[in-house]
Order: C-alpha cells, then structure tokens, then sequence
C-alpha cells in the first residue's frame, strides 16, 4: 500500500515481521504491538501491527484463533496497540510477556480462557455473588471452575482439600467459624461492628488432586472471600504463574483478620491492639496476619476488584493493598430468576403467604439474621412504632435465612432459608425490600430487590447508596437513626403511589447495572491486565513462617474444638 494511503478495511492474511502469520503489508508504516509468541499449540505465532499516524488512528483487531487469520480494521482512538497471543493452553504458556501471561486480544477477541474461581465458603452473600460471576462466564462460553473449602457437589463446586487431617485439628466450616467466634470479643461482636475475627486455623490444608488440577489449568485464579485459606503455602504454590484478581466483598483482605469495624482504623498501618480480638496486644495475632498478608500480597501481585466506590477508596487507604490497581465493580445477578411478577403471579404468591391482597408488604432477610451488623430489630422496632400509629393499615412485615427474627409485639412471617427462585417471589410480592445494616461493602439483596422491580430502603453507610438511585429507585435513610427510618417508612405509607414508578426505575436500572454480559465483559478486561503471580520459592522463608502461624492458629483452634476457652492470641 503506498505511503499515506488509508488503511484498507479488510487486510488479507500474510507473513509477518518475524514469519509468523500476520497482515501482509510490505510497505505500509506502523509499529510493531509486542514481541511474537512461541505457541505451538495453535500454528505459528502472529503479529498485530498498528498503523502509525496521529490519535485516532485505526487498529488491527485480531479475528479467531484458529484457521486463516484474517485482521479487521476499526476505529479506535488513543487505546494501546496488543499483541494476540491466541489462547496459548496453560501447560504450554510460552509468550513470555513480563506481568500477564494471557493476552488482552484472548478475552476480547472471544476466545475461550479457563478462570478458577476460589471462595473459603460456598454459601453466604460473598459466595452467592462470586457464583453469579462464575456462571455468567460459564454462559459467555468462557472455561471456569468454582473451588470453595469443602466443596459443595449439588451445585458443581470442587473442594479445595480432599479431607481435613485431624492431626492438624481441622474440621468441616462450621466448626471453623465457631473458632473464629471464640477468638473475637464478645461485645465487639454484640455491637455489630465485626462479624468475626478470622485467623489461618486451616493453613495447612493440603490441596485435593481436583483442585490442584483446575488451578494447574487456569489462566486466571480469581479469589473472593477468603478467610482461612489464603495463608496456606500449599495453595499459593499452586498460583505461581496464574494471572490473580481478588474480589473484595468486604474489609477482611484489608486487615489482620476483621472484616468489618465502626472506628478502627489500624488497618491503615500494621494492625495491632485489635479492638475485635478477645485478647489483643501490640504483637497479637491481627499484627501477625497482617504482617503475613503483606508478604503474600508481594507474592501474588493482585489486581483488585471492589464491590463499590466506598470499598474501593477503604482498600487504596489500606497499607495492604493501596499500591495494587484497583477497580470497583458490582455483582452481577440472573436477570431470568430475579424478576418482576405479573398481577396474577403476584395474587397467587400472596395467597400461598397468606398474606392479604390490600395489605403493604415489607421484606427483609439475610443469610443469617442473627448477625448483629445486619440490624434486623431496628427494622422490627420502626414497623412496630408504624403498626402503633396507624391501626387502620394493613402492614405486613415479612422475612427469610436462616434464624428467627427478632421478638416482636406483632406477627412477621419468616419463611426461613429459601433458594433464589422462591426469593425471587418474595421479592416480586413486596412493594418495599428494607436493608437496614450497619456496615456493608455494597448490599447484594438490595441488588436483588430492585431486579425484581422492589423499591429498597437502606441507611446511608458503606457502599449501600451505590447500590441504588436515592431518590429513583430507593430511599437512602441517615446512619444508624431509627427516627429517620421510622420517618421515611412513615412517608413511605402515607403515599404508596410513588412507589408504582419507581419500581419501573428498579427493573430498568437493574438490567443496565448487573447485566451479567456486561460484568464479563468489565471483569475480563480487568483480568486480561492482571500481573502473574510469583513462586513461592522466590520468598525464602515465607513458606515456613506461614506453616508456624498456621500451627499456632490451629492449636488455637483444637482448644476451642475442646471447649477450653482461648489460651493464646
């Protein structure tokens, strides 16, 4: 092509710089994207060139990894020339790029790329939302696989360990999280600051064969809640080399062990002194894991997703991860599950609560509701006072997970712990969805409620205002007051026609901010940028100081299995 000339729209196959596949222009001016790729796998490498000129020139895209390669044009402006590598298989990752081993051209050029997804637990909102991210790349045509502790078979989720050697006193999660209880104070945890306070008790787990073979073929390791096995040397072995994105669902990866508090702030520095350990002091076990994370962090190079703004500014404040690149970015949710009922849904749904047809129905729930931070009672004490002043209204307080809700001068209807189908109606029977929590990262039944086309109220903390439009979709109450949620559940009754538009707002605000194409979409992007994790052996001892912390976390562990109390922290 002459010099000057205008890029053609479609550009034949031809050999390339180094003799790979590649566009054939001899004589047209351009800069060369990367160095070619090694891979075998998939024929000889290729080459991406840009065109030169000035912003705004067009760019070659690549087109499928298999067969001719042919190169489409396109205009993109001021965006960085890549190279596609194709999708090398991870037994044969041989592009030899510094930081990411698999390509940005591999997840937007629709290739299929292998993603293991960890989580410690299997249930909860954490897992719930890591899970929807799994499926949603499942259902984009994208290789993934969804590791939790003990695995969860109904649901297709691999165990990250194949058993738990009693020697090392392991047990199943809920013994695990009953060790976690007996460390953390128990007025800090009765005030609704902190959930629990979460050590290395399982540490030295021993990868199962399942799992060591879905990491060994993963691209990407993306890592959501947890607590308990991200200090075990055996599982950050298996990482070395794996593009990593960790996914914060709350303050945990933040700090030396709790994962949410009012006032503390040590996190900023080196932890310590921790206000949520029943025994704390200047070198207690929060500074230790601190002092480990930050060692392990090193390790892994993580790119960090944050549920939200609020999140996402809590981690860059963090001398953990602050120097990581950060992004904040919502769950994603089944569009298909959680959606608006018609009236006659609505009317049959109502009658199988037994719930009266003119009455206002507001719902609450959560995975547990004898969490503290989640304050249900505040929510039954506003109703209470609403029931009170107005006799003549048909009020109808309903709630689901697991637990009882708390006493009440009045009947609530609890459904108990339901899958998301049956949440789903009860979110489309409700004409208001109240969160009323303390502390949260973002708020996934909030996300929920408004899928089904449910108006949410919340209290203005953490990222629970991102959650929704105040104003449009919801209504965000001042922290912590019960006044102002009386007042606007109050103005909430006294006027229930604002509630029909906005729960048209809801439904259209929830397919435009979960949709799951457009969270794959975003997330890949994120992990196509990821750097890839170092080996362990390149932190001499590290390895055996996270064995040491483990072992003393685990003696911990089997006193409390004991019923012997807490002798150390």
């Amino acid at each position: 092509m002459p010099s000057g000339a205008a890029p053609r729209r479609r550009v034949a196959a031809g050999r390339g710089r180094w003799g790979g596949a590649g566009p054939g222009l001899p004589g047209q001016p351009g800069r060369v994207a990367s160095r070619p790729g090694r891979c075998r796998s998939r024929g000889p490498p290729r080459t991406v060139r840009r065109p030169g000129g000035p912003s705004g020139a067009r760019r070659a895209v690549p087109g499928p990894p298999a067969g001719p390669v042919r190169l489409y044009v396109r205009a993109a402006p001021k965006r960085r020339a890549f190279r596609d590598t194709g999708f090398c298989p991870p037994a044969r990752r041989c592009c030899g790029r510094r930081g990411s081993g698999m390509s940005r051209a591999a997840l937007y050029g629709g290739h299929r790329v292998n993603i293991a997804f960890v989580s410690t637990l299997a249930a909860g909102g954490a897992a719930q939302g890591a899970e929807n991210t799994f499926r949603a790349f499942l259902a984009a045509g994208h290789a993934a696989t969804f590791l939790t502790l003990e695995g969860q078979a109904a649901k297709g989720f691999l165990p990250l360990a194949d058993t738990f050697p009693s020697s090392q006193g392991l047990r199943p999660v809920g013994r695990l999280f009953r060790h976690w209880q007996a460390l953390s104070d128990p007025l800090a945890l009765a005030q609704g600051a902190s959930e629990l306070f979460s050590d290395a008790a399982t540490g030295l787990f021993r990868l199962g064969d399942a799992a060591r073979q879905a990491l060994s073929e993963a691209d990407v390791v993306n890592i959501h809640w947890n607590a308990g096995i991200l200090l075990s040397p055996d599982f950050l072995a298996a990482l070395a080399g794996k593009n990593i994105v960790l996914t914060l669902a709350d303050l945990g990866p933040l700090t030396g062990g709790c994962h949410y508090h009012l006032a503390c702030r040590r996190f900023e520095a080196a932890c310590g002194r921790c206000p949520v350990l029943r025994r704390s002091g200047a070198q207690d076990a929060s500074r230790r894991n601190h002092g480990l994370k930050r060692r392990v962090y090193g390790l892994l190079r993580p790119s960090v997703i944050a549920l939200s703004r609020w999140l996402a500014d809590e981690a860059r404040a963090s001398s953990l991860l602050g120097h990581r690149p950060i992004t904040h970015l919502r769950y994603t949710y089944p569009l298909d599950v959680f959606r608006p009922l018609g009236p006659d849904e609505r009317q049959a749904v109502l009658r199988r609560l037994g719930l009266p047809p003119q009455a206002l129905v507001i719902l609450a729930g959560a995975y547990g509701l004898d969490c503290g931070r989640k304050n249900i009672a505040a929510l039954v004490r506003a109703v209470e006072r609403l029931r009170a002043a107005l006799p003549g209204r048909a009020l109808e307080l309903v709630t689901y997970g697991y637990g009882s809700p708390p006493p009440a001068a009045f009947p609530i209807r609890h459904v108990g712990f339901i899958d998301n189908s049956a949440m789903g109606e009860l979110y489309g029977v409700a004409d208001l969805f109240v969160h009323p929590a303390v502390a949260e990262a973002l708020g996934n039944t909030l996300c929920e409620a408004q899928c089904c086309g449910t108006p949410v109220v919340s209290f203005n903390v953490g990222g629970c205002p991102e959650a929704y439009r105040p104003g449009v979709t919801g209504f965000c109450v001042e922290p912590a007051s019960e006044d102002a949620l009386y007042a606007a559940l109050a103005g909430i009754v006294a006027n229930p026609g604002q509630l029909a538009p906005m729960r048209r707002a809801a439904r259209e605000f929830a397919m435009a901010a979960f949709s799951p194409h457009k969270h794959v979409e975003a997330s890949a992007a994120w992990m196509a940028a990821a750097e890839t994790a170092r080996s362990l052996a390149e932190y001499p001892g590290l390895g055996a100081d996270l064995a040491d912390n483990a072992r003393q976390s685990q003696r911990l562990f089997a006193a409390s299995d004991r019923g012997q109390g807490i002798r150390r922290a």
